[in-house]
């Protein structure tokens, strides 16, 4: 279910809000979301730190 529901968002932001790129973040040890993102076609860029705790996330 999460699949198709971030399937029907980047539809949506591309069609209709005609969006030129869209990303997203995750935490490194949620594999769920990493699989959710990899399937819908995303692909890692960089690993940062979020400021308020210091724990890193994946940028796609």
């Amino acid at each position: 279910m999460a699949t198709e529901a971030a399937e029907c968002l980047l539809k949506l932001g591309f069609s209709s809000y005609s969006l030129n790129k869209i990303s997203a973040s995750f935490v490194p040890n949620n594999i769920g979301s990493k699989k959710v993102l990899k399937k819908i076609g995303m692909h890692y860029v960089s690993t940062t730190e979020r400021a308020f705790d210091k724990k890193e996330l994946l940028l796609i």
